[in-house]
Formats: C-alpha cells, sequence, structure tokens
C-alpha cells in the first residue's frame, strides 16, 4: 500500500471514528437521557439494553481511543516528527487544540462514564442472567421491601424498573433465571 493511500484510510478513520464518538455522546447527552427520564421505571429497560446487551460504554472507548491514536499520528506526520515550525502554524495550533480537547474528553469519559456505566451494569443482569443485587438473600429482601411500598408488587423489577416480559398488555414482573416461571401472556 503506497503511503498517500495508507495517509487517507487514517483520515477516513479518523473522520469516521470522531464522528461516531462525538455524535453518540451529543445524542445521549441531547436526547436519549432526557427522554429515558421522562420515560420514567421503563428507561431502565432501555438503559439496560443499551450498556449491558448493546455494551455501547466499550464502543465509545473504543471509538475514542482509535480517534486519539489516529489523530496523533496525522498530527505527527503533519509536522514531520513534531519537529517542523508547522507547529505554530494556524493548522497545527488549530488541530494541536482540537487533540487537547480530544484527550480530554476522553480522560472524563474512561475516568467518570465509564466507572458509571460499570456501576449501572451491575444493578441489571447479563441478558438471559440474574441482577447482581438480587442474587444473594440481601437482594431479595430489598426486593421484597421495593415491592411492598405504594406502588410496587406485581410490575415491578429492580430498582423500580416496570417490565413486559411479552412486549404487551399489562406490566407484570420479568422473570429471572431460576425464578419460577410466569404466568403466560
Amino acid at each position: 500500500m503506497s503511503a498517500p493511500i495508507g495517509l487517507f484510510a487514517v483520515r477516513i478513520l479518523h473522520v469516521v471514528l470522531g464522528v461516531f464518538w462525538v455524535g453518540s455522546v451529543l445524542f445521549i447527552a441531547a436526547f436519549l437521557t432526557p427522554s429515558i427520564r421522562a420515560g420514567g421505571p421503563g428507561g431502565g429497560v432501555v438503559m439496560q439494553q443499551i450498556v449491558v446487551a448493546r455494551r455501547l460504554p466499550l464502543w465509545l472507548m473504543g471509538a475514542s481511543i482509535l480517534t486519539l491514536l489516529s489523530g496523533v499520528g496525522l498530527y505527527w506526520h503533519d509536522s514531520l516528527g513534531f519537529r517542523s515550525a508547522w507547529l505554530g502554524s494556524g493548522p497545527g495550533r488549530a488541530f494541536g487544540l482540537g487533540g487537547v480537547f480530544g484527550l480530554a474528553a476522553s480522560l472524563i469519559g474512561m475516568t467518570v462514564n465509564a466507572p458509571t456505566a460499570r456501576r449501572m451494569g451491575e444493578r441489571w443482569p447479563a441478558p438471559g442472567g440474574r441482577p447482581r443485587a438480587l442474587a444473594g438473600g440481601a437482594g431479595r429482601d430489598r426486593f421484597a421491601a421495593d415491592a411492598a411500598r405504594p406502588g410496587g408488587g406485581p410490575g415491578v423489577g429492580p430498582a423500580g424498573a416496570r417490565h413486559s416480559a411479552h412486549g404487551g398488555g399489562p406490566l407484570r414482573p420479568l422473570a429471572w433465571e431460576g425464578d419460577t416461571p410466569l404466568t403466560g401472556p
């Protein structure tokens, strides 16, 4: 592969992954999070799919790392190994500032968002699994206490999330691995 084609491929990779990363974060912040909050307890099911089943935090972290690495490679190439007068030029300063902002955003994502997503994943089961909070006796006692509260009871799952196991009709508890089967739809 010739150098111009390789350089073009790295630029395309950098732009596409950067658009995915930044676009996803903006979509989540501006549209998804407010919608999930407005959806009430049912939003937990959506977050479970996004965080646990689809592993969006891992995709975003991978995109951020590859965007940063490709950006550093492009910056190194354009500056002739971080040594030229290009670093002080308009494009050099602009790309450098973009790199600083990208690095800061990535560090925030890895130190704040990733641990939050990990904690959220611990509250929900892996697809077909048992939530860790309900695996032991203490979790079951907490679930029972939640169910006994006003507004609790049938249809209330972990952390107050409402579930419908068959996609419609009255809400009822979601069956977890090892539990007795629920009545049919």
